[in-house]
């Protein structure tokens, strides 16, 4: 018996439906998804979007769990490191070589002149991951200092139109309180007040500094 051909194009229209469907992927946002290592792959032929700041911090905490070995040294750590660390190249390429030629490095210290040459290459590349970020720390700060100029550009503009023109625009006299209260301010900030510490008016000898 011949199947109808109505229902034939009925059941196409929904193969393709079902190709075509967009399906929404839900996110636990409350714990951290263990990430592959293609999440971070580059397409350099796209024009990347641009994210919001909490978008963008909690992308750099899930990229801080891939870094391996990242650690948070302290003070007495980096001190305790600084004289090995910064070798001179000439002494890190005779030691790794020397190393090399000895065979009983991995019975007296449990490594070989391949594993030191194999620890130089991979800090050479991590060092070039380091200057990056040194590079995209900077770039946020600039944009910061950027985005505050452009706000505190704009209020000090605000204070000094109004300070100029209050007094022969009436259209502004109900300004005449913010007015008197961001001179305050600027009067406060000029001389110093409200901004000592506790800490530092007891240094000085404030009596509101002492308890």
């Amino acid at each position: 018996m011949p199947q109808d051909d109505s229902s034939e194009e009925v059941k196409e229209v929904q193969e393709v439906r079902e190709v075509e469907e967009v399906r929404v992927a839900i996110v636990d946002t409350t714990s951290i998804p263990a990430l592959s290592p293609e999440a971070l792959v580059v397409f350099e032929n796209l024009v990347p979007l641009l994210v919001e700041p909490q978008t963008l911090i909690q992308g750099l905490r899930y990229l801080r769990q891939r870094i391996p070995e990242y650690v948070q040294l302290t003070l007495p750590q980096k001190r305790s490191m600084m004289r090995a660390a910064h070798l001179d190249p000439e002494i890190v390429d005779l030691g790794i070589h020397t190393a090399g030629a000895w065979d009983g490095t991995r019975e007296l210290f449990g490594w070989t002149g391949e594993d030191l040459n194999q620890w130089f290459e991979s800090n050479r590349h991590w060092e070039g991951v380091e200057r990056e970020v040194h590079a995209f720390l900077k770039g946020v700060a600039g944009r910061n200092l950027r985005s505050r100029y452009t706000l505190g550009k704009a209020i000090l503009d605000l204070y000094d139109h109004l300070r100029r023109s209050i007094d022969h625009m009436d259209d502004r006299a109900h300004l005449r309180p913010h007015l008197e209260a961001m001179k305050r301010a600027f009067a406060r900030v000029r001389k110093g007040k409200g901004r000592k510490s506790p800490a530092s008016r007891k240094k000085k000898g404030d009596p509101e500094g002492s308890t």
